[in-house]
């Protein structure tokens, strides 16, 4: 399954915080993002939006494992998280195929 997902910075996020999650981020990334690929998950796209938040896009066997990814983000940095099933073009195409008359 695809999963897109929104991240925000918390509205009331102050420079320190702003400074201090983007340097994290950051040292993630310059560390080869170690956890972007296990057992039954995959981060497929990280796009970011400097000092707002980002997207991305993720492969993954169900939910939890997306959950269990964002977990850091969220209980130690309090990042909003949306999380959305996905398709692909082929994938929105056989899905409208199976359901139509």
């Amino acid at each position: 399954m695809r999963f897109a997902i929104k991240w925000t910075w918390p509205a009331d996020a102050d420079a320190a915080y702003c400074k201090a999650h983007q340097e994290v981020l950051v040292g993630y990334i310059k560390n080869g993002c170690p956890s972007d690929k296990s057992d039954g998950f995959e981060v497929l796209e990280r796009i970011h939006f400097p000092l707002k938040g980002g997207i991305q896009f993720v492969e993954a066997i169900n939910a939890a494992k997306v959950y269990k990814y964002l977990d850091p983000w969220f209980r130690k940095w309090a990042v909003n998280v949306e999380v959305l099933t996905a398709l692909s073009d082929e994938e929105l195409v056989s899905y409208e195929e199976s359901i139509s008359p």
